[in-house]
């Protein structure tokens, strides 16, 4: 979808939930498809549950892909914005036991100071 490209996440959301849900087994849809729709439906802004989908669905069908480790980042964030804090801290700790040397453990431990901060005042 072009429409990624153009940073139109709502449009692209919709295109990619629509595909995935019709066309479930079509073959052209793969990792890079799936992660692409879980960035647009996070970065929507509203549709965490669509994002919490297409990622659990890479996550199970491919833990070899090179989005594997993106894709656990953003459904950690994905589910955040759910208010599952508990989700997103076990995989805070994944990371940082895991991935310690990963450009995901910058975003994921950056995120996480933010939250801590702003839970201590």
């Amino acid at each position: 979808g072009k429409e990624f490209h153009f940073k139109n996440f709502e449009k692209s959301a919709q295109y990619y939930n629509a595909l995935l849900k019709r066309y479930p087994s079509f073959k052209g849809i793969d990792d890079k498809t799936l992660f692409a729709a879980g960035i647009a439906a996070y970065e929507s802004g509203k549709h965490y549950k669509w994002a919490e989908s297409h990622l659990q669905s890479l996550v199970k069908k491919y833990p070899k892909s090179k989005f594997y480790r993106g894709a656990k980042l953003w459904l950690a964030l994905s589910k955040l914005n759910m208010g599952d804090k508990k989700y997103f801290y076990s995989t805070v700790e994944e990371f940082r036991q895991k991935y310690r040397n990963t450009h995901e453990w910058k975003i994921l431990s950056r995120h996480y100071e933010t939250i801590t901060r702003n839970y201590q005042k």
